[in-house]
């Protein structure tokens, strides 16, 4: 599986950036991914930009509050090239239903527990709770 796993940010916060480091979260799910995948990440808040174009199966998205609406954005785009799209993340947590409407599916829980599920589960990707 080709997975692309993407951590938004703002003009804003790229602009004011001197220094990153890769999120915890979304260094977590790429040690927890099987090293028979495709694995892509991107850091926004590193200048980094999603690949729209490239060839994947699964786009996962870590959705902060303060970045939700661009983490939609990218969400939606990839909706709309016909991307599989699952958002987690924190705001995901306290707004599901928000988020359902940008994404084919939404993990609710610790990503630690809801990766491997995800990468085994039969698509469509339901929702998942843990």
């Amino acid at each position: 599986m080709r997975i692309q796993l993407i951590f938004p940010a703002r003009p804003i916060e790229t602009a004011r950036s001197s220094f990153t480091v890769m999120p915890l979260s979304l260094t977590l799910l790429a040690a927890l991914t099987p090293r028979d995948h495709d694995l892509k990440l991107i850091d926004m808040f590193a200048g980094d930009e999603p690949d729209y174009g490239m060839e994947v199966d699964l786009v996962g998205i870590t959705v902060r509050t303060p970045v939700a609406v661009k983490a939609y954005e990218v969400a939606d785009e990839f909706i709309r090239r016909g991307k599989k799209v699952v958002l987690g993340g924190p705001h995901v947590f306290a707004m599901p239903e928000e988020a359902k409407a940008h994404a084919t599916s939404v993990a609710i829980g610790e990503g630690e527990k809801l990766w491997p599920v995800i990468l085994t589960c039969v698509f469509p990707l339901p929702q998942i709770s843990g």
